[in-house]
């Protein structure tokens, strides 16, 4: 259960290089991590009682933040595997499109 005072983050791309260091700092400050991964991805800490890991299936024509919590920052730690035009479209592009529009409706305080 997460409590009234900590501060809830959800950091997407948490699988990457970048999103493992970021959980992890996270973690060790002491604030509450949802990671978003692709689904069916492993993550470190899995068994850390401030981190919820959500395997979400994304697709371009779904609503997939729909299936977020409430949280109060989103990091981005998101990045294209190939960095092909396609990729870096949908996923430098598209995905944090998507969460900083979730964060807009929700007014989230820091993205």
């Amino acid at each position: 259960m997460v409590s009234g005072s900590k501060k809830r983050v959800l950091v997407a791309g948490a699988t990457g290089f970048i999103g493992k260091a970021v959980v992890a700092e996270l973690l060790d400050k002491d604030y509450f991590v949802y990671a978003l991964v692709r689904k069916e991805k492993r993550i470190e800490y899995s068994d850390h009682s401030n981190l919820k890991v959500l395997s979400l299936e994304i697709s371009k024509n779904s609503d997939w933040t729909k299936q977020l919590p409430k949280i109060d920052v989103i990091i981005s730690c998101l990045a294209s595997r190939s960095g092909c035009e396609r990729d870096a479209n949908f996923v430098d592009y598209s995905l944090n499109s998507d969460l900083l529009n979730f964060g807009l409706k929700i007014k989230l305080q820091h993205f």
